[in-house]
């Protein structure tokens, strides 16, 4: 597989045609709200010929170099993704990943930092006024 990098249009090589056999695999882990990065987690990638079993560093960043182009399959936890392998001078491709979908949800002690910013909800009063008859009761 190849990909057209660019057309190089200039007197000296006319039109010439520059093709790229290999990119990298990068990505950056975010939580769903991308509200932070998910440092330090395990993950698999698996295709064109390659597995890696790997984790993100300090940042949530991963990168392999020399990967053919064409899509991998990114496993985190319960979590699927594709993700194409893209050109060496571009930035890490952006993965949000569902709360519901982290390995630690099974081990919840409270909500993600990212959660405890959000606004609360307004109550309902006809369901307040509903919960305080069926007290009385």
């Amino acid at each position: 597989m190849f990909m057209v990098a660019r057309t190089v249009s200039n007197a000296e090589s006319h039109n010439t045609l520059i093709l790229r056999t290999f990119g990298k695999i990068s990505f950056i882990l975010y939580s769903e709200a991308g509200l932070e990065t998910l440092p330090d987690r395990a993950f698999r990638i698996e295709g064109c010929d390659i597995q890696i079993a790997g984790s993100t560093d300090e940042n949530g960043v991963f990168e392999q170099a020399l990967a053919p182009y064409g899509d991998y399959l990114l496993s985190f936890g319960d979590a699927e993704f594709v993700i194409p392998s893209i050109p060496e001078d571009e930035s890490p491709h952006p993965v949000h990943v569902p709360c519901e979908l982290l390995p630690e949800l099974a081990e919840w002690s409270g909500p993600l930092d990212e959660d405890n910013e959000l606004e609360p909800l307004p109550e309902d009063e006809s369901r307040e006024q509903q919960t305080e008859g069926t007290a009385t009761e």
